[in-house]
């Protein structure tokens, strides 16, 4: 008595509500009243639009550029005391480039000196077979005595005629993280570095360069192109094997800016490292073709990069 049933004896399949019978069940999941013609948001929606309203947008790089050679050189690494617990070091989520964490610690417990030299090597006074590499051209990572460090180079952002640039201090790191290898120990760091090649701070301009409209820019590139490339990459270093896509043969440099969303000269790697006081350009920086060595006879990509990878 008062109850109800549903039959849920399988049959053939209903089509989908059309016309007025999917607007009335629209109107009903939103909310009461749409006979009326006031729709109102039932409660579980308001987190999400009240989250979408207060979305901000968000840069994905830092404003700091720096090479495999201004990092090479000897450096002190100052460590905070480790915990059991991870810790922020003090950056946001997401990170915010004019409120970074003051490079400082409120105790040191441990200083140590490393020499990182090139092309991966890193050493201590007790570990001579450690690591090293970089990511991108915004931070490095160093694997030494059981210990795994990572910081971002430090830079000071201002202006020039108008123009907003910053200055990458590629001898000096952001506070950055460090773990013992079984993942059990964390804290937090800086690293200065004591000696280096001559150079001058690197100067980063935000003004986007002007990218060079030649034949070769529009020439569609095949196998031999990025084979050549791949094999220029890799005498570079060596912890990762660069090899030839597919989905690139046949493209022109163009197309292939375009699908990053980038203008920037292109050119093959050039493994020398500038002299001091030379302009602190990366490869994909550095304009005209042709002006990396060339790939050893014989030189193929290696295995594929892992399914997934985490630092930690």
């Amino acid at each position: 008595r008062g109850c109800r049933y549903r039959n849920n004896t399988p049959g053939p399949r209903q089509p989908p509500p059309r016309g007025p019978l999917l607007s009335s069940r629209l109107a009903a999941m939103l909310g009461r009243g749409a006979a009326s013609g006031s729709l109102r948001p039932q409660r579980p929606l308001l987190p999400a639009l009240l989250l979408l309203r207060s979305a901000v947008p968000a840069r994905g790089d830092l404003p700091v550029h720096c090479l495999r050679h201004q990092l090479v050189g000897e450096w002190d690494f100052h460590l905070g005391p480790p915990s059991p617990r991870r810790s922020s070091c003090g950056h946001r989520s997401p990170d915010l480039e004019d409120l970074q964490p003051a490079v400082q610690l409120a105790e040191t417990a441990e200083r140590r000196r490393l020499t990182l030299s090139s092309p991966s090597l890193a050493q201590s006074e007790t570990d001579d077979a450690g690591r090293w590499t970089m990511v991108y051209d915004e931070a490095f990572e160093v694997n030494v005595d059981g210990l795994s460090f990572l910081a971002f180079s430090r830079f000071d952002l201002g202006y020039s005629h108008g123009v907003r640039a910053n200055v990458s201090r590629c001898g000096e790191t952001q506070l950055g993280w460090y773990r013992n290898a079984a993942g059990t120990l964390w804290g937090c760091y800086f690293a200065r570095r004591r000696s280096a090649p001559g150079e001058r701070a690197s100067l980063i301009s935000f003004v986007p360069p002007r990218t060079p409209k030649t034949p070769r820019y529009d020439e569609a590139l095949g196998r031999e192109y990025h084979s050549s490339f791949a094999a220029s990459l890799n005498l570079l270093q060596d912890l990762w094997t660069a090899r030839p896509h597919e989905r690139w043969f046949g493209r022109s440099l163009r197309e292939i800016n375009g699908m990053a969303g980038i203008l920037r000269p292109f050119s093959a790697a050039s493994p020398e490292p500038g002299g001091p006081g030379s302009p602190s350009l990366s490869f994909l920086q550095r304009p005209g073709p042709g002006r990396g060595r060339g790939p050893p006879a014989g030189a193929v990509g290696g295995a594929p990069p892992p399914a997934a990878w985490d630092w930690r």
